[in-house]
């Protein structure tokens, strides 16, 4: 992203040589371009290039600027009754397999019901937009459970999509 690269090329930047003969209309920023090995490519500046015969396509892997190491699945609920009748979320999933960073960016202690927790807040880089609400949940790749706060779609080409979360632990006495 350009918080890390200053805005400046990185080594995660490479540029397409499209022929105009195949491609007849420019490029239009964003789209992606997949290599080989499967890696997306995001389009983030178009010029003809070559005596007018190809688009030269600079393009930044966002996933690997992001260092984005890890799968994660988002889980949405439905409501249902518990034995006693009350609501009791059952979890289903709305998205898999979505490639992610996950970092700690911080912790607070609140206290709740008379005891002190500690509230650890997380910012999760996600590889592609998706949709969420208080309803939904993030599990990580090793099964932890995140309540998700907030969502930053980024209106840039050269970002991925966060999602804050938190998780509180066991109360401390």
């Amino acid at each position: 992203s350009t918080g890390a690269s200053g805005g400046r090329y990185t080594s995660s930047d490479v540029n397409w040589h499209l022929p105009i003969s195949e491609l007849t209309t420019q490029p239009k920023l964003g789209t992606k371009v997949i290599d080989i090995a499967g890696v997306y490519w995001t389009i983030l500046n178009v010029a003809k290039n070559t005596r007018a015969t190809r688009w030269k396509c600079l393009s930044r892997a966002l996933e690997i600027v992001a260092g984005l190491d890890t799968f994660v699945r988002i889980q949405a609920a439905t409501a249902s009754k518990g034995s006693s009748g009350a609501y009791v979320p059952k979890f289903f999933d709305v998205k898999s397999d979505l490639k992610a960073r996950i970092q700690e960016v911080g912790a607070t202690v609140v206290l709740e019901t008379h005891l002190r927790m500690t509230r650890r807040q997380y910012r999760v880089t996600i590889a592609e937009p998706v949709t969420v609400d208080n309803t939904m949940r993030l599990i990580g790749s090793d099964g932890v459970v995140y309540q998700i706060d907030a969502y930053e779609h980024v209106d840039r080409l050269d970002a991925l999509p966060v999602i804050l979360c938190s998780r509180d632990p066991w109360p401390e006495t």
